[in-house]
């Protein structure tokens, strides 16, 4: 996990500024070019971590944004069904209405298909 490689690279650090000061003999201790290679692993370590979680955090709002999308239209479908006009009505003898695209708090929009025209046009109702 990050956590376990920053532990880990704060550790090498804390080992490569003992080891300075120690003065110990070169076989005991980690030469410099080891203490590089360690730390480079955990750069490594830790960025492709870290593109892992944007790539996790991007998904994520990708999954919120559809779920927003499906409570919308699930919303619309209980209004659909819940109206007065949800039988596929006829209108003056003219309008078809097919299905409900919004409610508001007075009125309902319908997309409606025009039997004089031969169109498809938005009605609202009231």
């Amino acid at each position: 996990t990050k956590e376990a490689v920053e532990r880990h690279r704060k550790s090498l650090k804390k080992r490569q500024s003992s080891d300075k000061g120690d003065g110990s003999d070169a076989e005991t201790s980690m030469s410099e070019e080891d203490f590089l290679l360690q730390d480079e692993i955990c750069k490594s370590r830790l960025t492709s971590i870290k593109r892992e979680e944007e790539q996790y955090l991007r998904e994520r709002d990708r999954y919120e944004l559809e779920k927003g999308r499906l409570i919308r239209e699930m919303k619309r479908l209980r209004d659909e069904d819940g109206s007065r006009f949800n039988n596929f009505q006829i209108l003056h003898h003219r309008y078809a209405l097919l299905n409900l695209l919004g409610k508001g708090g007075f009125s309902e929009v319908y997309k409606v298909y025009s039997f004089f025209s031969y169109i498809f046009l938005f009605k609202r109702r009231l």
